[in-house]
């Protein structure tokens, strides 16, 4: 089952058409690729076309609380994640 997922992902199908020509139903395939998923499976990381799977954190220096910042940019997402630029004044 998990060689059948596997093509669904690099078919780049709609579940519902990669399944249309399978001996198989969306349920079990649904069962199936939360199996592939779960933790105790742990798959290979799928990449994402034309996206870097890589993270790089950086730190930022202690700011003194004397240095006055201005905010500049302030990005919000849908997902929750958020960027604030400050400048020192």
């Amino acid at each position: 089952m998990f060689g059948l997922i596997s093509d669904w992902y690099d078919s780049e199908l709609f579940k519902k058409d990669f399944l249309a020509d399978k001996n198989i139903s969306q349920g079990k395939f649904d069962y199936w690729l939360k199996k592939y998923h779960s933790d105790a499976i742990k798959p290979e990381p799928i990449a994402v076309h034309g996206v870097q799977n890589d993270f790089t954190q950086i730190s930022l220096p202690d700011i003194s609380n004397k240095i006055k910042l201005t905010k500049i940019i302030e990005l919000k997402t849908a997902s929750g994640i958020e960027l604030t630029i400050f400048e020192k004044c």
